[in-house]
C-alpha cells in the first residue's frame, strides 16, 4: 500500500522565539540599570560641559545668576581629539605593512596593492569619520566604542563599516572588564520605521508586525528624554554575545539564507548539558519584544563585532576615564569664579 504524501505546509515558520527574546532582554535591562546607576548623572554633566550648555545641576551655589560655562574643557577635548587624529591619520597611508627582510619585490608590491585597496575601501565606507567620533566619545565619557557591520554592495563586493557607539547607548555584562570577557553586550538605538521595514522586505530581518514603540523612556547623551512619535522609530537592541544553546538548537536553517536560524521550541528533547551550553550569537530585537534576527556569530574566529578602548586607564573597570572627568574640578572652580565676578558687576 502506497504511503500517503505528507500535506504541504504553506504556513510561514515561527520566528518569534519568545524564550530567546526574554533571556536577552532580561540581561540587557539588568545591565542598563547597573550602568545608569553608576554613570548616568556624571555622563550627563560631562556632555553639558563639553557642549558648554548650562543646566541647574552645574550650579556651584543656589544664589548664582550667571549661566556662563567656560569653554576650557571643550577646548581640551577638541585639542586631544585633534592630536589623536593627527597621530593616526596624519601620515596619509595610516596602515603599516610589516615586510619581512627576505620578502621578494613581488611580495612587497602585492602588499602595497592590498593596502591601497583597503584604504580606498575605508574611504568609500567613511571609516575615518566614525573613528574620529569614537575618539570624541572616548575623550568625553572615558570609553570609545565602535561597532562593525559587514554587508554586500550592489556589485557583490564586501563592505565593512564601523559605527561609533555612545556609551549611553551601550550595555555590557557588569562583571566584565573587556568585550571578550563579557557574557554579552548590546547596542541600544532607534532606527526609523521605514528602515526596519525595508530590511524585512529584503529578507535581512524576520517578517512580522513590529508594532509601535513601547512606553519605555530612553535618554539621550545629555540625560534628556528622547521625544519621538511612537510611529516614527523602532527601539533596536542588537546583542552580541553568548546565548543558551537550547534557544538556537536544533537549528532549522532558512532556505533563503543559510546563516539565518528559524526558532524551534526548546520543549523538544534536549540533552541535559544544553542547560550549560552557550552559543556565540548576534540577536536583534525590536521594541524589546520582537525578534528581528538571530544568527550564530558569522565571523571566522567568533570575534565580536564591537571594540572598545579606555581613554585613560581605569583599572578593573570596563569604562575608562575621559578628559572631561579629569578636568571636572578645575572646570567647576573656573566657572564658579567667573560667575561670581559677573554676578558682582
Amino acid at each position: 500500500m502506497d504511503q500517503l504524501a505528507p500535506e504541504e505546509n504553506n504556513e510561514p515558520p515561527d520566528t518569534s522565539n519568545p524564550d530567546l527574546v526574554g533571556w536577552v532582554m532580561e540581561k540587557v535591562q539588568k545591565w542598563r540599570t547597573a550602568r545608569d546607576g553608576r554613570y548616568a548623572t556624571q555622563w550627563a554633566q560631562y556632555y553639558k560641559l563639553w557642549k558648554c550648555e548650562w543646566s541647574p545641576d552645574l550650579k556651584n551655589k543656589n544664589a548664582e545668576r550667571s549661566r556662563l560655562v567656560a569653554p576650557a574643557t571643550q577646548n581640551a577635548v577638541d585639542q586631544t581629539v585633534a592630536e589623536m587624529a593627527e597621530a593616526v591619520f596624519g601620515r596619509g597611508k595610516y596602515i603599516e605593512i610589516d615586510i619581512d627582510d627576505e620578502a621578494s619585490p613581488q611580495d612587497v608590491a602585492d602588499a602595497e596593492t592590498t593596502r591601497t585597496s583597503l584604504l580606498e575601501d575605508f574611504d568609500r565606507d567613511k571609516v575615518q569619520g566614525e573613528v574620529l567620533k569614537t575618539f570624541v566619545n572616548g575623550a568625553i565619557y572615558g570609553t570609545g566604542i565602535s561597532k562593525r557591520s559587514v554587508s554586500q554592495r550592489f556589485d557583490g563586493s564586501p563592505s565593512v563599516t564601523w559605527e561609533a557607539v555612545s556609551p549611553s547607548d551601550f550595555v555590557i555584562d557588569t562583571a566584565a572588564c573587556t568585550i571578550d570577557d563579557a557574557l554579552g553586550c548590546a547596542h541600544e538605538t532607534i532606527l526609523p520605521t521605514h528602515t526596519v521595514t525595508d530590511k524585512q522586505l529584503s529578507g535581512e530581518y524576520n517578517e512580522g508586525d513590529i508594532g509601535g514603540r513601547s512606553n519605555q523612556i530612553r535618554s539621550g547623551p545629555d540625560d534628556q528624554d528622547l521625544q519621538l512619535n511612537v510611529t516614527d522609530g523602532v527601539d533596536i537592541t542588537e546583542y552580541h554575545g553568548k546565548v543558551p544553546a537550547k534557544f538556537l538548537n536544533p537549528p532549522l536553517r532558512n532556505n533563503e539564507q543559510d546563516s539565518e536560524y528559524i526558532y524551534s521550541s526548546p520543549d523538544n528533547e534536549q540533552d541535559d548539558d544544553d542547560e550549560t551550553k552557550y552559543v556565540e550569537a548576534i540577536v536583534t530585537i525590536a521594541n524589546g519584544s520582537m525578534l528581528l534576527k538571530a544568527v550564530e556569530n558569522p565571523f571566522g574566529v567568533e570575534d565580536r563585532g564591537i571594540i572598545a578602548y579606555q581613554h585613560f586607564t581605569n583599572p578593573n573597570n570596563f569604562h575608562g576615564i575621559g578628559v572631561v572627568e579629569k578636568a571636572y574640578n578645575s572646570q567647576m572652580g573656573l566657572d564658579a569664579e567667573l560667575r561670581a565676578r559677573i554676578d558682582a558687576l
